[in-house]
């Protein structure tokens, strides 16, 4: 397979990062699949993270970050039992591995990127419209995750565009609409639209790189777009919903009470400080067992795996790196951060799960930048400033 770059990149740790991404995807596909996957991502990981530590200086919060995740987990896994050992090591060193990366690398290759996102497209979309109920994507993941999937992957593809000064088509935005709408799924459905309309307004009215003119063809012509797919929809409205769009149109009472009740579950049975502070074992709580824990918010099922401090870095690290990255004038990746965050308070996609390469990107990058004021945290070896 041939690359052509546009800038000068480590192909080679890259590549390990594409591959691990890739192995946490297929993974999914069986426990056996799953057990390889880790073993792969976790020898790679240690590869990434050694070739990291060779070529660059990191600054002192980094290891921080990575030292609290493994002694939070251990504690976990002694004290509270949330999750076995084994998970706390695929959050915290492989998916670190990863995040850290996306962090150092001075350039990413886009047609990497872009090939392991239309990749991840069409694996998902496959396992979606085979799947033997209209529920179950992977054999312990509901249709949910088609669009958990379809974000957490386009972020390496987005970032990879931005260190390239390169604008993606908004037609991968509209086939992430498609595929989240054939997937049936509320949260998944509105945080694309959301996340459509977001980088659409800020194409068409705010990126100050487009003169008066281009923004009123632009909008013109998505006016135009709008008013014939409302002609669509009028006339085919009947034939579209109810496949569509069920869960929208149908009583969804008993779903939503479910959640809230998951939820209420779970904050009621952090009754004491011991549990408020180092998390408390939800696998534990009567309501939650025929989910085997699942709080169905990554929040707090964070603070499940690592307690008050664990839930606060992680919800500090992405509110700080969407500020930090639109102030910075990376905007859409900026509003992606912001979408991925969203769909983590109605679904667990960290802790984990490949979504956590996000989460670590997004607390390495905001407190190494705090901590080093202005300037980002990496140092080469000759002493010289890396952004």
């Amino acid at each position: 397979m041939r690359f052509k770059l546009y800038k000068p990149t480590d192909i080679p740790s890259e590549l390990l990062c594409a591959i691990i991404m890739l192995a946490a995807l297929f993974g999914h596909l069986n426990p056996r699949l799953g057990l390889l996957g880790n073993c792969i991502g976790l020898f790679l990981a240690m590869v990434i993270i050694v070739d990291c530590v060779r070529k660059y200086r990191l600054r002192l919060i980094v290891w921080i970050l990575f030292a609290g995740s493994l002694i939070l987990g251990v504690y976990n896994v002694m004290f509270v039992g949330q999750h076995a050992f084994q998970k706390y090591v695929i959050a915290g060193v492989i998916f670190f591995a990863v995040g850290l990366y996306f962090n150092v690398a001075e350039t990413l290759n886009y047609r990497l990127w872009r090939d392991v996102f239309l990749l991840t497209t069409a694996f998902i979309m496959f396992n979606w419209f085979r799947s033997p109920d209209a529920y179950t994507l992977f054999y312990q993941l509901s249709r949910n995750y088609v669009s958990v999937f379809l974000f957490v992957y386009l972020m390496p593809m987005l970032a990879a565009a931005e260190k390239n000064q390169i604008r993606i088509g908004l037609g991968y935005y509209i086939l992430i609409v498609l595929c989240t709408i054939s997937a049936v799924g509320r949260g998944g459905i509105v945080c694309a639209m959301g996340l459509l309309a977001a980088v659409a307004i800020y194409r068409l009215l705010i990126d100050g790189r487009l003169t008066v003119r281009q923004k009123f063809v632009n909008i013109s012509l998505c006016a135009l777009m709008a008013a014939a797919g409302c002609v669509v929809l009028s006339r085919y409205w009947d034939r579209i919903a109810g496949r569509l769009l069920s869960r929208f149109v149908q009583d969804n009472t008993a779903s939503d009470n479910a959640r809230l009740r998951i939820l209420t579950g779970y904050i009621d049975s952090v009754d004491s400080w011991s549990k408020v502070l180092l998390g408390s074992n939800s696998k534990e709580i009567p309501y939650l067992t025929q989910w085997l824990g699942n709080v169905h918010n990554s929040y707090l099922m964070t603070h499940a795996a690592y307690g008050l401090i664990g839930a606060v870095v992680l919800m500090v690290g992405m509110i700080a790196c969407v500020i930090l990255l639109i102030k910075s004038g990376r905007v859409e990746l900026g509003i992606l951060i912001a979408v991925i965050a969203a769909r983590g308070a109605i679904d667990t996609i960290f802790v984990a799960k490949p979504a956590d390469a996000v989460a670590w990107f997004c607390m390495i990058y905001s407190f190494a930048k705090i901590v080093s004021g202005r300037k980002v945290c990496f140092f080469v070896n000759d002493g010289s400033l890396r952004e």
